[in-house]
């Protein structure tokens, strides 16, 4: 996977959320890296118009120099953080009456099964 992510270096950021090759958006790259390096697919691909546009309608219409892609597969933090291929290892918690971040019982940060 590190192989990939370093041979990515570079590559514009992309404002449009597109899984295609000439710009990457930060969970792109790692769902990438993760295809590349086992095969198969890290968390599931949502259509856009299955998820929380419409507050952003209006940003989407500039950066999309049009209306909303609302057929567009794109694939979400959320989405790989519900991965099923990665195990729980850690979970860290912050407080908002307290800005000290303090650990769960349970796990959080994720490693491949």
């Amino acid at each position: 996977m590190l192989q990939y992510i370093d041979s990515q270096k570079g590559k514009p950021f992309d404002t449009r959320f597109r899984l295609e090759d000439d710009e990457l958006y930060s969970s792109e790259l790692l769902y990438k890296a993760y295809r590349q390096a086992t095969g198969q697919s890290l968390g599931k691909l949502s259509r856009l118009g299955q998820l929380r546009w419409k507050p952003y309608k209006e940003t989407i219409k500039y950066f999309e120099r049009g209306p909303a892609p609302l057929r567009r597969e794109i694939i979400t933090p959320k989405s790989l953080s519900q991965a099923l291929e990665l195990e729980l290892i850690t979970a860290f918690r912050i407080d908002k009456m307290s800005p000290n971040v303090s650990p769960t019982d349970s796990k959080a940060t994720s490693k491949p099964k």
